[in-house]
């Protein structure tokens, strides 16, 4: 789904906690559980009044009481397949929110019609279970000499069947894997052993 910015805290919306707000919570009764974009790449008005809707849900859990709108909204603890059903969605927040990496889909057209064939390809995970985080490097714009350079990059191989748990908050979280390797993601990234 998308991030939500609650008074400065940022808000992954995982998209069962989407759905079960919209359906649960605020009993929207039109909704159908997909949108389908506009022809010009807008969103469509459903979505925009139901964005709002879980705007105005979170922005009046923030005021009931801060400290728990932290650790049950803006806080984040995903295992094994909640993890994998997330990661994509998360790493495409990450990436729009920090503006210096993006998701690159790293299969050939063949094996994108296997594993479309083969179920391989979800709505979850569009790229299908291995993809690549791009990162680019940062410039520093006050050095003339490298303000307008090309950037460099770094690909990072995010294999989503091996994670096993994500940590953290959408500004800053880790991606650990089952051989012991973790990517912090942070205004950085490194990878790194745990």
């Amino acid at each position: 789904m998308s991030y939500y910015e609650i008074e400065k805290q940022m808000v992954y919306m995982p998209q069962d906690k989407y759905f079960s707000i919209l359906v649960d919570e605020l009993k929207v009764a039109d909704y159908k559980g997909y949108y389908i974009a506009t022809e010009n790449g807008k969103k469509p008005e459903e979505q925009i009044k139901h964005e709002a809707l879980i705007y105005d849900f979170l922005k009046g859990k923030y005021n009931l009481d801060h400290e728990s709108f932290i650790c049950d909204w803006v806080n984040f603890d995903f295992n094994q397949k909640e993890a994998t059903i997330n990661i994509w969605d998360l790493l495409y927040d990450y990436c729009f929110y920090y503006d210096y990496a993006l998701l690159k889909d790293i299969r050939g057209d063949h094996q994108q019609m296997i594993d479309e064939l083969n179920g391989d390809t979800s709505y979850h995970l569009p790229m299908g279970n291995i993809f690549a985080l791009t990162v680019k490097a940062k410039y520093n714009y006050f050095n003339l000499k490298t303000a307008f350079k090309n950037s460099s990059q770094t690909n990072i191989l995010i294999n989503a069947n091996k994670i096993t748990r994500i940590v953290g908050r959408l500004v800053w979280f880790d991606i650990y894997y089952d051989n012991g390797s973790a990517i912090h993601c942070h205004d950085n990234i490194s990878v790194r052993p745990f």
